[in-house]
């Protein structure tokens, strides 16, 4: 009996509400257009059949053996009511920063984020408790130059600080009721395709800068293919190259170039070409087009540009002690300061003075292979006797000490401790792709080999060099 109670009771207030919202839109339309009596008409019948309705479902209800559960009555049947948003202070707050502009705070020389928040009318008491959190150690080690965004809120103190860390890192900290929000944000950059294709006529940095591509691009496409080809000596005018490879954007802004992704080197009418691979724990590596590996345990040159002064002999006139001896190595020639890079992977024997050889690099590469570098002005960072390098690291810069003539590197390849032409010798390729991996490679590189056979068909971006 209570339950068909509480059932009347819902009935009657849902008539209530029913029959007042009726009769206030009535009102409404006759005070509007009393004469649209065709707007009238129909909102009267429709009164009369919701009172009808409502009523017949008013009096069934009084039935105690028929009573409508509360289960039964739809949702739609009970008028919602609009709660109006409430302006919290929190909000209020969020809005009028949004709406301030932000303050480039630059640092100068001798700041402390102490100095410059006083600086820009805020407290250094705020300053100190910031870097107190873990995340905003960083902001003790500002250097001039960099830049700290500032936002004040309505009573003039630190409403929202930002601070790039790094390219990819974005400190945030916010005022949280007598506390501080901090966190940082990681950018990741969004990555776009893109290629070039240019031919040799002076230069390769020349085709490359033809064809607008960085020096970042062309001395990784000089690594890859530096096993294979010695750069400094094996080009000539006519060769070609073709770079399908990453563009980093963040921001919307270009902020640098990615890995190479194919790539295709033309010398003397022969080709090279070489895909890039990742395996499931994103180490990659470039394979020749039949999964064999296109990097060798050595580069053919220690530079990356430079040319041949003196060439391996087992007789030649020394141009200062003015005897014929044999030249056991390759003379590079190139301006002082030219990076030096090891040619292959290996623990460092010697980092000193060598007679003649003058400031010398010796790289032990396992139990076989041993190279030499001499004459160089200085020492690569941290390399000493037990230091492990790897191919490509810079070891030395290019000099004129010892028994030179002039700024060359003066290199040499041993085998067993046998002296060996650098340009010449046969070098050990590494491992080709593992098998587990070899029918996805190759699917990938069917793809990517069209598309440097696409690029290659394309106009070139200069039919002729420079006048």
């Amino acid at each position: 009996m209570r339950g068909s109670i509480a059932g009347i009771r819902k009935y009657v207030q849902i008539s209530i509400l029913a029959l007042s919202a009726v009769c206030t839109f009535l009102l409404q339309a006759d005070q509007l257009d009393p004469e649209n009596t065709e707007l009238r008409s129909a909102h009267s019948s429709n009164f009369t059949e919701s009172a009808s309705l409502l009523n017949t479902a008013t009096i069934e209800s009084f039935a105690p053996e028929s009573a409508v559960p509360e289960s039964a009555v739809p949702e739609s049947a009970v008028p919602e009511v609009a709660v109006p948003e409430v302006a919290t202070s929190e909000k209020v707050a969020d809005d009028f920063l949004d709406s301030q502009p932000w303050i480039e705070a630059k640092i100068r020389k001798g700041d402390t984020l102490s100095h410059l928040f006083r600086r820009h009318g805020l407290s250094s008491k705020e300053a100190y408790l910031i870097v107190q959190h873990e995340e905003a150690k960083r902001l003790e080690k500002i250097k001039p130059g960099e830049t700290i965004r500032l936002k004040k809120n309505r009573e003039g103190k630190l409403g929202l600080l930002q601070y790039n860390i790094s390219l990819f890192r974005l400190l945030h900290v916010k005022p949280d009721q007598g506390s501080y929000q901090v966190h940082v944000e990681t950018k990741v950059p969004f990555i776009r395709t893109n290629n070039a294709k240019a031919i040799i006529y002076d230069s390769l940095l020349g085709a490359a800068s033809d064809v607008n591509l960085s020096r970042d691009v062309i001395f990784k496409v000089i690594h890859l293919f530096g096993w294979q080809i010695d750069f400094t000596q094996d080009l000539r005018v006519g060769d070609q190259f073709l770079v399908i490879y990453e563009e980093l954007y963040l921001d919307g802004k270009k902020i640098g170039d990615g890995e190479i992704i194919a790539a295709e080197l033309i010398v003397s009418g022969k080709s090279f070409q070489a895909i890039r691979f990742s395996d499931e724990k994103g180490f990659s590596r470039y394979f020749a087009p039949d999964g064999s590996n296109v990097t060798g345990s050595f580069l053919r040159s220690p530079l990356k540009f430079g040319h041949i002064t003196s060439s391996f002999s087992h007789n030649r006139l020394h141009p200062i002690k003015k005897v014929w001896r044999a030249h056991k190595g390759v003379d590079y020639g190139a301006p002082t300061g030219t990076p030096v890079m090891a040619t292959g992977d290996g623990m460092v024997s010697i980092a000193r003075r060598n007679s003649g050889y003058g400031k010398t690099v010796i790289i032990r590469h396992g139990g076989v292979y041993d190279t030499l570098y001499a004459h160089l002005s200085a020492y690569g960072k941290n390399i000493s006797p037990g230091k492990r390098v790897n191919q490509g690291d810079i070891i030395g810069y290019v000099g004129s000490t010892g028994l030179a003539t002039g700024p060359h590197l003066h290199y040499e390849f041993r085998i067993n401790g046998v002296h060996h032409n650098p340009a010449t010798v046969e070098i050990p390729k590494s491992e080709p792709i593992d098998e587990k991996y070899r029918d996805g490679f190759l699917k990938l590189a069917k793809y990517w080999v069209a598309e440097l056979e696409y690029l290659n068909r394309l106009p070139l971006a200069r039919s002729e060099p420079n006048q």
